[in-house]
């Protein structure tokens, strides 16, 4: 089993932009890591790592394929390692454990809308990174239906 969940760095009710600092912890089993130490630009992290899921469906059909994502504004990388049907999760050179593909789509999936959901309201509708997250997020919707 794997969770991700994605916290901004300002729990105020003010307004924020695409480029706002927040933290993810995720958790495989009995591994996880927490950010938060290490502030990243959650939209567009978030955005990276609907597009490493996507492209790790994509190319599944290769023996091996492996794509990551780098917490933009910190030192956060993580690392999707796809072999033999199973995806194996690294952030920051730690191991965490392997899932299958659909079990990291859905962690991630509900976790970035559930973020998403949090902040909608408090984004502008002309920002530029909350319309790079709105694009991704519906193209993984239509590889990954959600429920």
């Amino acid at each position: 089993m794997i969770k991700f969940e994605f916290r901004l760095s300002s729990p105020d009710e003010s307004q924020i932009t695409g480029f706002d600092m927040g933290s993810m912890q995720i958790t495989c089993g009995a591994s996880s890591y927490d950010s938060s130490e290490r502030s990243v630009m959650i939209l567009i992290t978030i955005t990276g790592m609907l597009d490493a899921v996507l492209k790790l469906k994509r190319d599944r059909q290769q023996t091996s394929v492996q794509y990551g994502f780098s917490g933009i504004g910190s030192s956060v990388e993580a690392k999707f390692h796809m072999v033999r049907g199973l995806v194996r999760v690294q952030v920051s050179n730690q191991y965490l454990g392997s899932v299958t593909l659909e079990e990291l789509a859905v962690a991630v999936g509900d976790a970035s809308h559930t973020f998403y959901d949090s902040v909608r309201q408090r984004i502008p509708h002309s920002d530029a990174g909350k319309a790079d997250f709105e694009c991704s997020m519906s193209e993984f919707d239509r590889q990954f239906p959600p429920g």
